[in-house]
């Protein structure tokens, strides 16, 4: 990735920052659902009692309830790799934000409020009380920062300059 893809992706991660939030929250819940499924024991296997003879059903109810748990393991071992897709990235987002707001409150006012809450420019530099360019520049700003704080320095390098002391 270019270090604009960087940039485009932690908007992004912003953006979405609520939805990644409540996608996990109700993951979470499910996994707990898939658990206490598991934790229920299945009924006791009773006979059939039918004036018709013949075959019965192919799979006793031991069995079905054998797949039943087998199918709820599946699923809670899916939703937990979803999981740990998502949520290094997420609170590595939600670290970065708490970092940028004790470090530069402006910059985070201003990413919060055009990228989580989705105001206008217009409306974050006059709640941010900047101007409508210093409010881009400094979410740009921002946003570098941020950038780094996910995805290490290599995301956005940093300019670098050399230079040569005269020793004697």
């Amino acid at each position: 990735m270019e270090h604009n893809d960087y940039i485009n992706a932690v908007k992004e991660y912003l953006q979405r920052y609520d939805e990644f939030n409540q996608f996990v929250k109700a993951t979470r819940q499910e996994i707990q659902y898939c658990k206490d499924l598991l934790e229920q024991d299945a009924a006791p296997a009773s006979l059939v009692l039918s004036s018709a003879g013949g075959g019965g059903e192919k799979d006793s109810q031991e069995e079905r309830a054998l797949a039943t748990h087998e199918k709820l393991r599946s699923r809670i071992d899916n939703y937990e790799a979803e999981l740990a897709d998502i949520e290094p990235t997420l609170h590595k987002v939600k670290s970065g934000m708490e970092a940028l707001e004790s470090f530069n409150s402006l910059q985070f006012r201003i990413l919060d409020a055009r990228y989580r809450k989705r105001h206008s420019w217009d409306a974050v530099a006059m709640a941010c009380n900047v101007s409508y360019s210093t409010c881009r520049a400094q979410a740009q700003d921002g946003l570098v920062s941020l950038t780094r704080m996910v995805f290490g320095p290599k995301a956005v390098p940093f300019q670098t300059s050399i230079v040569f002391f005269h020793q004697e």
